[in-house]
């Protein structure tokens, strides 16, 4: 009796480690038909295309145990509409609501570009502010002509994260590449490239003799 009443004790202690290591406390989550579902409390989520980012990562509130996926808050933003993988920069994958129709970038109300570099940290080399110039790039990317995948060695790159005061939980980001024959703008859901032209050169190289 004393060593069945032992090994018992023994598995249950088993059994509360390992529901402390599945995210125990955490919204429980269940995959099916493409989306991220807890019927009893009516959460439906969808995995954004990987140019949405979120801006930034709060409070774990739920779990998925076959995928071993915990999710996170996004700061300011309710998290029945929104979650967040932990970041890790442009492989860092939101959730929304399937209540949620995601911009594009044409109706995103962009109104600041920033230029980040990712090493052992991401940080801001530079900011776009100006109205006009936010406007060409959009209107280049989402209705200009595709360009061929560049060719020869990749010599500048910078996120370009576009930031809107009507979407503070997410940044829309595409990738500036510099190349010897030219500057374009890579949409990571489309894989379109949009030749920009001269159109950043000036902000880009500025203070460069």
């Amino acid at each position: 009796m004393r060593t069945s009443i032992l090994r018992l004790a023994a598995l249950l202690l088993v059994c509360l480690l390992l529901a402390a290591c599945t995210g125990d406390g955490l919204i429980r989550l269940k995959y099916e038909d493409g989306k991220f579902v807890n019927a009893s409390k009516k959460l439906s989520y969808i995995p954004a295309p990987v140019s949405y980012e979120p801006t930034s990562v709060g409070e774990a509130y739920a779990y998925y145990e076959r995928g071993n996926i915990t999710m996170y808050e996004i700061s300011g933003a309710s998290p029945t509409l929104w979650l967040t993988e932990e970041y890790a920069d442009t492989a860092t994958t939101v959730f929304y609501s399937d209540t949620i129709t995601l911009p594009t970038l044409s109706n995103f109300g962009a109104e600041r570009i920033y230029a980040c570099v990712s090493e052992e940290r991401t940080y801001v080399e530079f900011t776009i502010e100006d109205a006009s110039l936010i406007a060409s790039i959009v209107e280049l990317t989402e209705n200009g002509e595709a360009a061929e995948e560049p060719m020869g060695d990749l010599l500048l790159s910078y996120d370009m994260k576009f930031s809107s005061p009507a979407w503070p939980m997410i940044y829309i980001n595409l990738e500036y590449e510099e190349y010897e024959d030219g500057a374009y703008l890579y949409n990571r859901n489309t894989r379109k490239y949009t030749a920009l032209g001269d159109l950043l050169t000036e902000i880009v190289h500025e203070g460069e003799s």
